[in-house]
């Protein structure tokens, strides 16, 4: 096999023009370097062929009619760039030499930042994934019901997904699927785009989940919910998955006391699944069960507080009363009386009502509120 046969047989046109700088589609079509050619027309595999201008041949013609060199020149070329090893009668010159130095420094820098351009497209195909993710999963968890949608009272992440997924993933199958040139027109604009989706998509991070243990001492009632559905679940997973399996939901922090907790969380959440519909009906009961307990009904709406002769805070204390009922009993330390504390330094104190009974006459939800603020005073103690 002679010098010329070697050098084809090692190197394809195809493998020759992306070297030395052609951006060659999927389809193996490029742009020709032969013509002015606007739209890609010509087809390099071992060979090459442009549709347009007729250009045609095999790898040695490309380097001999790209670089304007002789068969030998653009033969030795070929073999010094590629560094292949094929005997020539050929004594390399110190410009040569000098040369074949640029170039492969050249070449390294240029595959340098190839390889830089590759990581960081993709770390932002890997975003736009998650964006795409998300927003699918508006569109199925929170679609309306006819009910709702005739009500207008449509989610508005539901609305947001309708709006953006399309392009969303017209963008993806870009990244995937599109021509150098298109995707490169993409990535140009990441930042842009990132920006963009992050104001529609706020990754979300819940705290305290099960609400500092209250929520894994519940009633008997539901605590007989949870179990009867999954025996071998904790009553706090169940508060823990509930908070994950929200829309956007990037991580939950949940606190630990001791090696058994930490084993419990970590079991379930190693491979997480969201809650299905069963158990979001079982959530909903469980809720219904627990807001019934809650020992004063408040809505808060705070219609009682205008008009107060003493300037007491009423919802804030019911607030405050609630959250002390529901902690477990032996909880070494709770917030609420810090916070009543802090209340009592600017308002009034729940001991301060003289029973004039204004709040009661407008309360919506006829409260006896007297009595009840005798209830928290006697429970912090004021």
């Amino acid at each position: 096999m002679n010098m010329f046969a070697e050098i084809k047989d090692a190197v394809s046109t195809k493998e020759a023009a992306s070297f030395y700088g052609l951006r060659i589609g999927r389809n193996s079509m490029c742009c020709c370097p032969f013509h002015n050619d606007k739209s890609p027309s010509m087809k390099v595999d071992t060979r090459f062929h442009c549709f347009g201008c007729g250009a045609d041949g095999d790898v040695i013609n490309f380097v001999q009619k790209y670089f304007g060199l002789d068969a030998k020149a653009a033969a030795h070329k070929l073999i010094s760039d590629f560094r292949l090893n094929i005997v020539t009668d050929h004594k390399e010159t110190a410009k040569e030499r000098n040369a074949r130095i640029k170039r492969a420094k050249e070449a390294e820098y240029e595959k340098s930042v190839r390889a830089a351009y590759a990581l960081e497209l993709r770390d932002f195909r890997f975003k736009m994934a998650e964006y795409h993710r998300t927003l699918h999963r508006w569109s199925v968890d929170l679609e309306p019901s006819l009910e709702e949608w005739n009500a207008d009272k449509t989610d508005p992440r539901f609305v947001a997904a309708m709006q953006h997924l399309t392009l969303l993933a017209e963008k993806l199958d870009i990244i995937d699927f599109g021509e150098d040139a298109e995707v490169y027109e993409e990535f140009k604009h990441r930042e842009e785009t990132i920006t963009f989706y992050e104001r529609i998509i706020k990754p979300v991070i819940v705290m305290e989940p099960v609400k500092g243990g209250t929520l894994s001492n519940v009633v008997p009632e539901v605590e007989k919910l949870f179990k009867d559905y999954a025996p071998d679940m904790s009553v706090a997973s169940w508060a823990i998955r509930f908070a994950a399996s929200q829309p956007n939901v990037k991580m939950v922090l949940s606190g630990m006391g001791n090696m058994d907790m930490l084993k419990d969380n970590t079991g379930y959440m190693k491979n997480f699944a969201p809650l299905n519909d069963e158990e979001m009906g079982i959530i909903k009961k469980a809720t219904d069960v627990i807001n019934s307990s809650i020992a004063i009904p408040c809505t808060g709406c705070a219609y009682c507080v205008d008009g107060c002769p003493k300037n007491i805070p009423i919802p804030k204390y019911f607030s405050v009363y609630n959250a002390e009922m529901q902690e477990y009993e032996g909880k070494p330390f709770t917030p609420q009386g810090e916070y009543y504390d802090r209340l009592t330094q600017v308002y009034g104190k729940p001991g301060d009502c003289i029973g004039c009974g204004k709040c009661e006459r407008i309360c919506p939800q006829h409260l006896p509120i007297r009595n009840n603020l005798k209830l928290v005073a006697s429970q912090f103690g004021g």
